[in-house]
């Protein structure tokens, strides 16, 4: 391997937003080289396949390492030509041919000159995102599925091949948004940018992308979130800082596994990461986005023989046009970032305009204000209400607490449990809960109440001797009581939250497993824990009846559920084509605001009285 660059080689393309793009989309095998054909930079994967280092291959002629056909798709890439190719890419040093499907790109400078071209490969028998779809903007996207996470393939129906057309046109559309991107930028970044420890682009590349979209003006909005995973000084201490390295590699694998196209995910240092994802239209959608995001990292980290479940603090800013500048929504976002930190963290917090930095240094005060609440009965109960979807007659209602708060008004549970869960105060508040949906239920024979039971209590073995003894003493039956757990809750300490449940259900309680889908989702768990319910999270229930992923999701789930003996609650229902395609699909229960918001003990005494006289006039 002689054929080292040339002295008077021109200078290098500076590629690496392009290779960050090319990580974010899955693209494990990359090779970018200059315009008269000498590497510049190879994937780690493509290194692998090669058998050699980077060293072995930076500034050799790149045709030595490809095969026949992909060496004239090379020319044709220094030709100003995109290409498509399915087969042999490269020969190792043992002699063994690579087929993969590959797009050959042209890469231009800042005013259009051509200056080098990159490939992208993956295996054969994966569609890269462009051949399934999702393409950025409006085409290729089911009408109501967000952009910015994949839900799984759309635009095509099922089976249908991948259309080399479409490929070509997505690669040039590829080699244009990148053009601009670089050219945005005065001072070229270059491969060192990109963490090694993670294989994302870094802090410059973030903000270089953010200040880029904030330039070009765009009216749909742009959601950028910081994310830092908790716990990972106690992981280096105990474990090393080998098992440090493998967590964050791990966080960034799954991170790329949601992105799709013109999103971004990066790694700013110090544990925490980046997600900028233009094209998100409201609140509702950059939810959507933010939950899979969270479920995806809610997932347990294996090392060695050990599962560990980790905590993450999330802040956002969603901008359509409330902000001045890129910095401006960097800048928020760091400050919901803190504030969802101070709170306790395990929580997520939007960018609000009353957000400030007085604020986040309220939590001590806030948590003195929550324990005079919990002794002057500022805490209250409101009651959504669940029906059965085959007639949509009430048969239950979920207790979710309040704070009337003396100034600031009816608080709601994001602004204090978080606080509550790190002071420990959350098994006070639980207690509270508890005690007025006892009351509520010997008030209101004979609906089912369901109540939440948060994570660190789920654990506790006094917790099912405490609520038998309430119910008993109020002369209920426990049978009128569902609790509801979520799936992070009962891996975090899950032999103990295993040994409480076991106790409750042999004393009559009903239990429900909350948020189903958007935590560690394991059918082992569904079959082995002790519940009655599945609660189907409302980030799938969302996007029905246009999302054609998420109807595979939910009608899975309900198979699932069903072939266990468990009833499905949907949560979130809010139009009535939602709560037919769920009763279609054979769903049991709902709630959602379709058919009523949580409300006051005397609104839902209304609201039952309405439906009674509705079931009359039937």
């Amino acid at each position: 391997m002689s054929s080292r660059t040339p002295p008077d080689s021109p200078p290098p393309p500076e590629p690496s937003l392009l290779v960050s793009a090319l990580l974010r989309h899955r693209a494990p095998f990359v090779l970018i080289y200059d315009r008269k054909g000498y590497v510049r930079w190879a994937s780690s994967a493509l290194l692998d396949i090669l058998q050699c280092s980077a060293g072995d291959v930076t500034g050799q002629r790149a045709a030595q390492f490809l095969a026949a056909p992909a060496q004239a798709a090379l020319v044709s890439t220094l030709a100003g030509q995109t290409t498509v190719t399915v087969g042999p890419l490269c020969t190792s040093q043992t002699g063994d041919e690579h087929h993969l499907r590959c797009l050959w790109l042209p890469l231009t400078d800042a005013h259009g000159a051509l200056n080098g071209g990159a490939v992208i490969a993956r295996p054969i028998d994966e569609r890269a995102p462009a051949e399934q779809g999702l393409a950025t903007g409006p085409a290729g996207r089911e009408e109501g599925e967000p952009q910015g996470l994949a839900t799984g393939p759309a635009g095509k129906g099922q089976g249908e091949p991948p259309n080399c057309g479409s490929a070509h046109d997505h690669a040039q559309g590829h080699a244009e948004a990148f053009g601009s991107l670089c050219s945005a930028t005065s001072d070229p970044l270059h491969p060192g940018q990109l963490d090694d420890g993670t294989e994302l682009p870094g802090q410059a590349v973030y903000v270089a992308y953010t200040d880029q979209l904030a330039a070009r003006g765009d009216t749909e909005g742009i959601l950028v979130c910081l994310g830092t995973i908790e716990g990972l000084d106690g992981i280096r201490h105990q474990f090393g800082e080998a098992a440090l390295r493998h967590v964050l590699r791990e966080t960034a694998a799954r991170l790329r596994e949601l992105v799709r196209e013109g999103d971004l995910v990066a790694y700013c240092g110090h544990e925490t990461f980046a997600a900028v994802m233009p094209g998100v239209k409201d609140r509702k959608q950059a939810d959507l986005l933010v939950a899979r995001l969270r479920g995806a990292l809610g997932r347990p980290y294996r090392l060695g023989k050990t599962e560990l479940l980790l905590t993450t603090s999330c802040g956002c800013a969603l901008s359509a046009t409330a902000f001045s500048n890129a910095e401006h929504i960097r800048s928020s976002a760091r400050l919901a970032l803190q504030a969802a930190r101070s709170e306790g963290g395990d929580t997520c917090r939007f960018y609000e305009a009353g957000l400030s930095a007085d604020f986040l240094a309220d939590s001590p005060i806030l948590q003195a204000a929550l324990e005079r609440a919990i002794t002057s009965d500022q805490l209250v109960l409101y009651y959504q209400p669940i029906v059965r979807l085959a007639n949509e007659k009430l048969v239950g209602v979920e207790a979710l607490v309040r704070w009337q708060h003396p100034d600031e008004g009816l608080l709601v549970p994001a602004r204090f449990l978080p606080v509550a869960e790190r002071s420990r105060l959350i098994e006070r508040v639980g207690d509270e809960v508890r005690k007025l949906a006892v009351l509520f239920a010997g008030r209101r024979p004979p609906l089912r109440v369901s109540v939440n039971i948060a994570a660190r209590e789920a654990a506790r073995f006094e917790l099912c001797a405490e609520l038998t003894t309430l119910v008993r003493k109020a002369r209920l039956s426990p049978r009128r009581f569902e609790l509801e757990l979520t799936e992070t809750a009962l891996l975090r300490e899950p032999e103990r939250a295993r040994t409480t449940m076991e106790c409750l259900r042999q004393n009559g309680f009903s239990l429900a497993l909350d948020d189903f889908g958007t935590g560690y989702s394991s059918l082992t768990h569904l079959r082995e824990l002790p519940i009655d319910r599945v609660k189907l999270d409302r980030s799938f229930v969302s996007n029905l009846p246009a999302g054609s992923t998420d109807k595979k999701i939910v009608r899975a789930v309900i198979d699932l559920a069903h072939s266990l003996a468990l009833e499905v609650v949907a949560e979130g229902v809010e139009t009535q084509a939602q709560a037919s395609l769920l009763r279609e699909l054979g769903c049991d229960l709902a709630q959602g605001y379709l058919y009523a918001p949580p409300l006051s003990e005397d609104e839902l005494e209304r609201w039952m009285d309405g439906q009674e006289r509705r079931s009359q006039t039937r």
